[in-house]
């Protein structure tokens, strides 16, 4: 499948549809995360380590709330608001990503 361009254009939740269902496959400037994990710390961990990733590099797109199988988009499944907020997620970000600040 050809990935649709630009990445950075998904503002909604239609795009993220279109994602799903043309089956756009994970890339470096794309991820998925399920919004619903079994394991709240490894998703917390996860989460940062994709955003960490992304700010190393040239950028990318994470979608939370997207069932993924090998790097595969199978189904929207939401995002699990009782657990994890947009505040929430913000804060797991802004305490775990930290930029390097080591002078060369």
């Amino acid at each position: 499948m050809d990935t649709p361009e630009p990445l950075a254009n998904i503002s909604s939740y239609e795009d993220v549809e279109r994602l799903v269902s043309s089956g756009v496959l994970e890339e470096l400037h794309l991820e998925y995360k399920s919004g619903r994990p079994k394991n709240r710390d490894k998703f917390k961990n996860d989460i940062a380590q994709d955003i960490s990733a992304f700010a190393n590099a040239d950028g990318g797109t994470l979608i939370v709330g997207v069932v993924e199988t090998d790097g595969k988009p199978v189904e929207i499944n939401g995002v699990d608001e009782n657990h994890f907020s947009r505040e929430s997620l913000g804060q797991v970000i802004a305490y775990q990503v930290r930029p390097n600040n080591r002078r060369t």
